[in-house]
């Protein structure tokens, strides 16, 4: 489970559901009211930016994990044979 991806996601379904909410209600506002849309769209470039970002870094942990459990298998092993190495002499 991604949980950082789905909060992301998850964000992004609010901002795409705050920016129909408030397109339906914008038409009542009086002439020259600030619209939020600008507001929103900045935030869900930021969040998809964001989510960006922590996928790369998390395929560059994965892949550092594997080289790193890796490593540590081929210690095991000699630890293992260097276990044996006494037994024999």
């Amino acid at each position: 489970m991604d949980s950082t991806s789905e909060n992301i996601d998850e964000f992004l379904r609010l901002i795409d559901s705050q920016a129909e909410l408030m397109k339906k209600v914008s038409g009542g506002l009086p002439a020259g009211f600030p619209s939020s849309e600008g507001l929103l769209q900045s935030t869900r470039s930021f969040m998809e930016e964001l989510k960006t970002f922590t996928e790369v870094k998390k395929q560059e942990l994965g892949e550092k994990i594997e080289k790193t459990e890796q490593e540590m298998r081929k210690h095991q092993e000699l630890i293992k044979m260097l276990e044996v190495l006494p037994a024999e002499l």
